[in-house]
């Protein structure tokens, strides 16, 4: 289960395994990066982590995850908010117990739902730009095992495969290498 407790974890296939959190040092860090950069900027990472979205500018992927762990954190005990105010609101105007009870009980309801609205949203934009930015292993998207140089081109041959073509030679200890220019056009001339 997905709960909004740290200590709940799924259970069985039903999503992806929960990600490594950043350690304080790295969230300082990502979170001092995250600062330097200018207010458009800061605000397209902080719309597309509200909006459980991968950033645009794959750059921009870490520093997403560490705004998307830093809400995750938040809104996780963010439902405590409901029972705090009515307590407090009882405490302060001297309203009777069952009121009191009823208060806590609706604002926990609310913010509870508030909270694992965004909390949600927060943990799909973490995973994208997890994906975005090639950190998770084994990962469809992630890295460029398989992929072509080019947007849409076809998969590069494995390593040690015959390039019955000649686009590209491979190497025992690295991927591909890229063609080599074939003529005139392709030297500048």
């Amino acid at each position: 289960m997905a709960g909004l407790g740290g200590r709940w974890r799924r259970t069985g296939d039903d999503g992806p395994p929960r990600p490594p959190r950043l350690t304080r040092d790295e969230m300082r860090a990502r979170n001092g990066r995250f600062l330097k950069l200018d207010r458009r900027t800061r605000r397209d990472i902080m719309r597309a982590v509200n909006r459980g979205r991968a950033v645009g500018d794959r750059r921009h992927a870490p520093l997403a995850v560490a705004v998307a762990q830093r809400q995750q954190r938040f809104w996780r005990a963010a439902w405590l908010l409901g029972p705090t105010i009515a307590l407090a609101q009882g405490a302060l105007t001297g309203l009777p117990p069952e009121q009191v009870v009823l208060l806590a009980a609706w604002g926990t309801l609310v913010l509870g739902a508030l909270a694992w609205w965004w909390w949600s949203r927060a943990r799909r934009a973490e995973l994208a730009n997890l994906m975005a930015a090639g950190g998770r292993a084994g990962a469809t998207g992630s890295g460029t095992a398989g992929r072509s140089r080019l947007p849409g081109g076809p998969a590069r041959p494995a390593i040690g495969a015959d390039a019955d073509d000649g686009t590209a030679e491979t190497t025992v200890d690295g991927p591909p290498r890229p063609p080599r220019p074939r003529g005139r056009k392709r030297r500048g001339r």
